[in-house]
């Protein structure tokens, strides 16, 4: 009976270092996976971090580029406007001074009428 009783103990042992390797391996399965999913979120994170970084990039870019262009052509609209201005202040200059030339040519037959 002593044998056994022996052998139960150590079929008992036997069976705790089982369930013992058993429970660890689960813990450590267990582990990997935390670890895993972790990881898996934490790359998740910066993926959409970076996508966010690009696209408020980007759109800066694209302000700063379409705010360019709209100075550009508010600046050439403003020069149509200019130009439209000198343009009518050249006319003007050229009537002035034809009114000018006309008045210097009067001035001069008269003066010519009298010598």
């Amino acid at each position: 009976m002593q044998a056994s009783g022996k052998e139960k103990l150590e079929k008992t042992r036997q069976e705790a270092e089982r369930a013992k390797g058993d429970a660890k391996f689960g813990v450590t399965e267990i582990q990997k996976d935390a670890r895993s999913t972790v990881s898996e979120y934490g790359h998740d994170a910066q993926r959409k971090f970076d996508e966010y970084k690009t696209s408020a990039s980007n759109a800066v870019v694209d302000v700063r580029d379409n705010t360019g262009k709209k100075f550009e052509e508010a600046k050439a609209t403003g020069s149509g406007w200019f130009s439209r201005g000198s343009g009518k202040a050249g006319d003007a200059r050229k009537d002035g001074a034809e009114k000018v030339k006309d008045g210097a040519e009067n001035v001069k037959q008269k003066a010519d009428k009298y010598s």
